[in-house]
């Protein structure tokens, strides 16, 4: 029972740091969450980059401003099933997130991209 238990604890102890692995090594971004959307059976985020000359303009607009005057920038990030719904309920408009994501970004406006995981920062 004990080398069992081990065996299940070792098991256990390898997946979360290949997961952890995982994510440090794949590309991420911050942004604030100007939209959010369901399609296709999928749930979707529209983000505009920290890092972006326009991410101070996110302050006190609403989401028909946000989407009329960012109508082409940003990035829309499809969220995979797998992430909680916990989380997945939680990522509303002016939220800053932490997106991994493979750094395939497909190139339309605005810009598409498939998230691995998403981090609430606030």
């Amino acid at each position: 029972m004990k080398k069992l238990l081990s065996s299940v604890v070792v098991l256990l102890l390898i997946i979360i740091m290949g997961f952890f692995l995982f994510l440090s090594s794949s590309h991420k971004t911050t942004g604030t969450i100007i939209g959010n959307y369901e399609a296709d059976g999928e749930f979707k985020i529209w983000v505009i980059d920290d890092r972006s000359s326009r991410s101070e303009d996110i302050k006190g607009k609403s989401e028909e401003e946000l989407e009329e005057g960012f109508q082409l920038s940003g990035t829309v990030y499809t969220i995979p099933n797998y992430v909680p719904g916990f989380i997945v309920s939680d990522l509303q408009v002016g939220k800053k997130v932490k997106i991994y994501f493979s750094g395939i970004v497909m190139q339309s406006a605005p810009s598409q991209a498939d998230a691995y995981w998403v981090e609430i920062l606030d």
